[in-house]
């Protein structure tokens, strides 16, 4: 009874964050119905549905709930990027639902999502055709340097990443894409690997030379203390950052950097 009223709790909260932001229009759900329903949904259905605003989601448990949850996630952004012109990166990219978000207060003059996992590129694919041509998507898994590397292609978004006993898989750095290569600069890049953020970070030098801000979520389950603190020695050099959101278990946590002659996010 405990676990259904904390899972209660956390869907209103998701709910009433989403009513209060501008996704809410762009969507066109009710929250709170939709989040209830989820918890009846077959966990890896590849069934597609398509929503009123037109955007692609599989009819499971994880889709939807990504969605809804953009303005809890990322609100940060809602408030200091309102009607300005944007150029993003989207680095583990899933299904698009970061590009939707980003859509309704903001327009994109270049987005590019990058997604390793063949379901979740699938639907990020034929989404960014419905968003439009300043919208690509590519399927990659991301790497410090080009090489072969064991990665878990389940659709089980708990089982995604970089492991040994993963399929062998072709990765490449960030700087070696030839989309990013040719951006002049970028105002927003997204990082959401599932603990491959130091390797992501490696290969994307010329790409960070480029960032203006970074949203990140940062594994400490899969890095650790240790990598977490590498993590931070290595941002701090150049920029600043603000921590915005933990999980409870302390699993994962949400990070804000920006360059620090920039202004910091409010």
């Amino acid at each position: 009874m405990q676990r259904f009223w904390k899972a209660l709790t956390t869907w209103l909260m998701l709910a009433d964050t989403l009513e209060s932001s501008l996704l809410a229009r762009k969507l066109a759900l009710h929250a709170r119905g939709e989040l209830l329903l989820e918890k009846f949904r077959c966990m890896n259905s590849q069934r597609l549905r398509r929503l009123p605003c037109g955007f692609v989601v599989r009819r499971n448990r994880a889709d939807l709930n990504v969605l809804i949850s953009m303005p809890t996630e990322y609100g940060l952004l809602e408030r200091n990027f309102a009607g300005q012109t944007l150029t993003v990166v989207d680095a583990g990219a899933n299904i698009g639902a970061f590009a939707m978000y980003l859509r309704s207060f903001s327009t994109l003059r270049c987005y590019v999502g990058i997604e390793a996992a063949p379901a979740n590129y699938a639907i990020l694919e034929k989404n960014v055709r419905i968003f439009g041509p300043e919208y690509s998507a590519i399927r990659c898994v991301l790497t410090a340097r080009p090489q072969t590397v064991g990665f878990c292609l389940t659709g089980d978004p708990s089982r995604l990443g970089v492991s040994e006993s993963g399929a062998q898989t072709e990765g490449l750095p960030l700087d070696d894409l030839a989309p990013i290569k040719e951006l002049p600069a970028i105002d927003i890049l997204k990082v959401d690997v599932e603990g491959s953020e130091l390797e992501v970070l490696s290969g994307a030098q010329q790409t960070l030379a480029k960032a203006r801000y970074i949203v990140m979520e940062i594994h400490q389950s899969l890095i650790g203390a240790e990598g977490v603190a590498r993590l931070f020695t290595t941002m701090d050099r150049q920029w600043g950052h603000v921590i915005f959101g933990q999980s409870p278990d302390h699993r994962q946590m949400n990070c804000y950097f920006w360059r620090r002659y920039d202004a910091p996010l409010s």
